[in-house]
């Protein structure tokens, strides 16, 4: 037999609460008795919860009974004052959390007793309260057990049908479980018609993301490929750093270095760094002897010459014999094996051009 499936987590019976207003008299234990000439409602003669008192006339109220009281007369003290709300007295609250109460269901079999502050905890939880059937449409009550017996057997407890899903009360389950009229075949046909929509849905969105993420695997990949190539490029450049600051510091170099042009030279000029030799150009200083390739020294330049696209220009050696370059800012033919060039835009700049434009750049420290 098909078994209806119940509620997760949910007792079926559910405790009859009981409104957080004074407490009876009756239920105080004899011993705290004396206590509570202090704290009895002027208004119910029951011990007082959420106590209030009346700044005139200093009389205790409960805060629900007040609130009844004031929708018959509105301010109007029921000891014939003008009512002024004043906070009860801090020392009768504390007396009231020491009294104890017997549950209000004692007469029912509960022997519990309980301190003033716990009371409406208790009570609406105690298994002596009466309890009602927690399911929509049952008007059932009794104690706890009785409930959670009459559940078992409830007409009004909903489950699902075990082929289509459909929700169902008891008293219905059976004839749709024998598909009287074909209810149970008719839902499960439009379930699947259902499923099949929102698979086809799911599908296509899969597929979408799946498209999507490929493309940001590809960009990932780019992004990482560049972060590992500037990463290695960064730390190439910390150790050449580190190397020229070493050889300025180790021979007491303070002068600016210069750009200069060995092309027509009689001096062999190697780098300091790199100890490549026969240099044509170098950045250097002649008091110290010191001289750097510009391929050490490139990184810097915190602000490299462009053409007028912006593309940065790079060292280009050319035989004179072959191929003649003119200078784009200066307009006269460059005769020196070296020019600074782009040749993208066919932008070309001689030796004292490229130093003029150098010296005007900010936060260069050459010169």
């Amino acid at each position: 037999m098909d078994k209806i499936l119940k509620p997760k987590n949910k007792e079926p019976a559910e405790v009859i609460k009981v409104p957080q207003e004074c407490i009876k008299s009756e239920l105080v234990l004899p011993q705290f008795k004396s206590m509570c000439e202090e704290i009895i409602c002027s208004i119910c003669l029951d011990i007082v919860w959420n106590p209030v008192s009346c700044g005139k006339c200093t009389s205790p109220f409960s805060k629900t009974c007040l609130g009844k009281w004031f929708q018959l007369k509105e301010n109007k003290c029921p000891k014939g004052c003008a009512f002024e709300k004043a906070e009860f007295p801090l020392i009768l609250k504390r007396m009231m959390n020491k009294i104890e109460f017997n549950c209000q269901y004692k007469s029912k079999g509960c022997k519990e007793t309980v301190l003033y502050e716990d009371f409406f905890t208790h009570v609406n939880s105690c298994p002596f309260a009466p309890y009602k059937c927690i399911y929509p449409g049952c008007n059932v009550t009794g104690d706890r057990k009785s409930i959670l017996e009459h559940s078992k057997s409830c007409n009004f407890f909903l489950g699902h049908c075990q082929k289509c899903r459909f929700l169902l009360k008891r008293a219905d389950y059976y004839a749709h479980k024998e598909n009287k009229n074909n209810i149970c075949f008719d839902k499960c046909l439009t379930t699947i018609e259902k499923l099949i929509s929102q698979n086809d849905t799911l599908k296509k969105e899969n597929a979408e993301i799946n498209k999507k993420l490929l493309e940001l695997k590809k960009v990932n990949n780019e992004v990482m490929k560049e972060i590992k190539y500037k990463g290695a490029s960064l730390k190439e450049n910390n150790e050449k750093f580190k190397a020229i600051e070493k050889i300025l510091k180790d021979k007491n170099c303070s002068h600016d270095l210069k750009l200069e042009d060995h092309t027509n030279g009689d001096l062999e000029i190697n780098c300091d760094t790199c100890f490549k030799d026969n240099l044509k150009l170098s950045l250097g200083c002649r008091q110290c002897n010191i001289d750097f390739c510009l391929n050490c020294f490139k990184p810097k330049l915190t602000e490299p010459i462009t053409c007028k696209k912006c593309h940065v220009l790079k060292l280009l050696n050319f035989n004179s014999e072959i191929l003649e370059f003119d200078c784009d800012n200066c307009k006269s033919i460059i005769k020196t094996e070296y020019c600074f060039d782009c040749r993208e835009c066919n932008y070309d700049l001689c030796f004292e051009c490229y130093r003029k434009e150098l010296s005007k750049t900010k936060d260069c420290i050459i010169f």
